[in-house]
């Protein structure tokens, strides 16, 4: 995921691969919340598939 640096996912089908990556992106700002730093969230919907 290009928008949040490091935020990586995979799965056995693209469909796992699509729901684990919706997890890793809401724990990734999760945690930069919990860090204090303030997600920049992008303004413009972005396809991902």
């Amino acid at each position: 995921m290009t928008e949040l640096l490091g935020c990586e996912s995979h799965g056995t089908t693209p469909d796992e691969a699509l729901e684990n990556l919706e997890d890793a992106k809401r724990l990734y700002i999760e945690s930069m919340i919990e860090d204090g730093i303030e997600p920049k969230l992008c303004q413009k919907a972005i396809p991902t598939v």
